[in-house]
């Protein structure tokens, strides 16, 4: 198969959808499954294993780019991711910072800095930490932008892309063990786990380019169901080949995931591949023996798995209990050494979707404004989102469920019709052998001559001695026709007519398939419509709610900024007001009022009057004022600038 076709792009021919596998990772530490990456995106998910709820972790400090395909291990009470590739389209994983740390307590990332020959960056890798406090990486697929070809494939093995790299996590040394042994697989996809100082590396992608050309655009990849050991002591590889009267062997695969218990791999799910070239996933468990070699089945949580990715797999705290989050709401585990049958756990994700809703809310200020008080019942609210997921996976499994049995019916449908057909295939050769015989019988009574046993029964028979016999009876060959042949005739006929009459009844009976099948397609189409409008009308009503909490949401925003704004304005009148006070201080006691109209004295009212009466004699040019009022002006005028300064 296409080794970059079957990881861009999505359907059958051997192409991988987003379905097949999430990307994501999951780890345990400190009573808490981690889930970090692919469809849970940049976010951090723990499912508290006491009280079975989930909560996403608050995280700050560098926290790296949404990716999957990425590894994660835990050491130290803390979570090493390494590289990956960008879960959307067009997002790329920084290449200068490949190794993040997490410490679960506190919700902080930080960058590490190594040293030394770091690995490529890339994806579908594997890592496991050593109990020497050293962190292994191996195999996977180069994150370039480019698409991949033979040539770039051979440079990068040429570069040691497919060595083994040791990370010292004590003082960040990167180490590179070079491929040097022929029998070391170049593999992507695949699964590791420690056992001692053994990596014990299982399936994945296994390329080959010892007869690669590089007139191919695209190198080519086999699924492999393999079990590579790697001594981490001396830095060998071995290939752990099974028996070959060994016949349990698991179906090769891909991405899938493997943990070491004991002395025992056990191996979970992954990518399978039909002859038809369709990817589907697969959900079994295999027990591998390390010491006998052998592969064992285990049975699965699950009798009947609906094909969804589950949201985490990893090793419980007891190091012997394989822990399944088969998604938000629902949880399972097995002790491996002491239980039989799996158990079901229900969680509670109503936090996660909570933390959805208030991730933006903004702080309301109370300095010196009190906003009125917005009440929102959270538990109803989540209970509502919590049946709304329920709602939605129903429909879900509904159209599954349906999907599956119209696919079955399609096999019974197509199964009969090859039935019907060998058999009226069947009665049609015999029609035709026994037309044949009638023709012969017929043409022998037109000529008078007896019918030999083959002509009467259609078969051949030997007439080695045709002399005349002894007993004075007449041969086949010399005997005239008799009562008998015509009653032979007389009986090839009556079988004729039964057999037409059982064609004609299976062609009627085909007919009424086939009518059967296309009443039963419209009906199927039928459905099928009413499901896609009950999953319109389901969508619909979703965005009605998603419409209404932002509503809401809207809402209180408006109230935070009338709130924000009305407390600036108070503030800027309480400043002002300060301001004035402190001016009232400064300039003293007010100056005293103007003396109202009727405390005037008359003699002041006269003196004005008067004056107003010059004024206007004054204004006149051809009536000039008296030589002897001139005084009188000037004294008037003199009393009332006193006044008015009195005033």
């Amino acid at each position: 198969y296409s080794f970059c076709t079957l990881l861009r792009r999505g359907g059958a021919e051997g192409e991988m959808s987003e379905d097949i596998s999430g990307g994501v990772t999951s780890i345990y530490t400190d009573g808490c499954m981690i889930v970090y990456g692919g469809q849970v995106g940049d976010r951090v998910w723990l499912l508290d294993t006491a009280s079975w709820k989930w909560r996403e972790l608050q995280c700050s400090g560098d926290i790296p780019s949404a990716r999957r395909y990425h590894t994660a291990c835990g050491y130290r009470d803390r979570m090493l991711v390494f590289g990956g590739e960008g879960s959307l389209e067009g997002n790329r994983v920084s290449e200068e910072h490949q190794l993040f740390g997490l410490d679960p307590r506190s919700g902080n990332w930080t960058a590490i800095a190594t040293v030394g020959e770091q690995p490529a960056p890339r994806s579908h890798h594997t890592a496991v930490v050593t109990p020497n406090e050293a962190m292994v990486i191996f195999g996977g697929k180069p994150t370039r932008t480019s698409s991949l070809t033979c040539e770039s494939l051979r440079e990068d093995v040429r570069l040691g892309f497919y060595d083994v790299y040791i990370l010292n996590l004590i003082n960040l040394s990167w180490h590179r063990i070079e491929r040097y042994d022929p029998i070391a697989p170049m593999l992507w996809g695949h699964s590791s786990s420690l056992f001692r100082h053994f990596m014990m590396v299982s399936g994945g992608f296994e390329l080959d380019i010892s007869n690669t050309q590089l007139t191919v655009s695209q190198p080519s990849a086999i699924l492999s169901n393999s079990m590579y050991i790697f001594d981490l002591s001396r830095f060998e590889w071995k290939r752990a080949n099974p028996k070959p009267d060994r016949s349990l062997i698991p179906e090769p695969r891909a991405l899938h995931a493997s943990f070491c218990i004991d002395a025992s791999v056990i191996m979970y799910g992954g990518l399978v591949i039909d002859k038809h070239g369709r990817a589907s996933n697969i959900h079994d468990c295999w027990i591998y023996d390390i010491s006998s070699g052998e592969w064992r089945p285990f049975q699965f949580c699950l009798s009947h798995w609906n094909g969804k990715v589950p949201l985490g797999v990893t090793i419980g705290e007891t190091k012997t209990t394989l822990l399944i989050a088969n998604n938000q709401t629902t949880a399972y585990f097995i002790d491996i050494n002491r239980d039989d049958v799996w158990h079901e756990q229900e969680c509670d994700p109503s936090e996660l979707y909570l933390n959805k809703i208030y991730s933006n809310q903004l702080s309301v200020p109370t300095e010196t404004y009190e906003p009125p008080v917005i009440e929102v019942d959270e538990e109803a609210l989540a209970a509502q989102l919590h049946q709304q997921y329920l709602e939605e996976q129903r429909i879900a499994e509904e159209n599954e469920r349906e999907q599956n049995r119209q696919r079955l019916q399609q096999q019974l449908d197509e199964e009969t019709r090859l039935r019907q057909e060998a058999t009226i295939a069947d009665l049609q050769e015999k029609i035709s052998s026994l037309r044949g015989n009638l023709d012969n019988l017929s043409n022998i009574y037109r000529t008078g001559a007896a019918p030999s046993p083959e002509q009467v029964h259609g078969t051949k028979v030997d007439h080695p001695d045709v002399s005349p016999p002894r007993d004075g009876t007449v041969p086949y060959h010399t005997r005239k026709a008799g009562p008998q042949d015509a009653a032979a005739h007389d009986m090839q006929q009556l079988q004729l007519v039964q057999l037409l009459s059982t064609l004609q009844n299976l062609q009627q009976q085909s007919r009424d398939a086939l009518e059967e099948a296309s009443k039963r397609h419209a009906d199927q189409v039928a459905e099928a419509k009413r499901l896609h409008a009950e999953r319109l009308a389901a969508i619909k009503q979703q965005q009605q709610l998603e419409q209404e909490n932002q509503l809401q949401l809207a809402e209180v925003e408006m109230e935070q900024s009338n709130a924000a704004v009305m407390a600036k304005q108070m503030a800027l009148l309480k400043d002002q007001q300060s301001a004035l006070i402190a001016l009232q201080k400064q300039v003293g006691d007010p100056p005293p009022k103007r003396a109202a109209e009727s405390e005037i004295p008359e003699n002041v009212k006269n003196m004005a009057s008067a004056i107003r009466r010059l004024q206007g004699q004054t204004a006149r040019p051809h009536e000039p004022p008296p030589a002897d009022g001139i005084p009188e002006v000037l004294g008037l005028q003199a009393a009332l600038s006193k006044l008015r300064d009195a005033d």
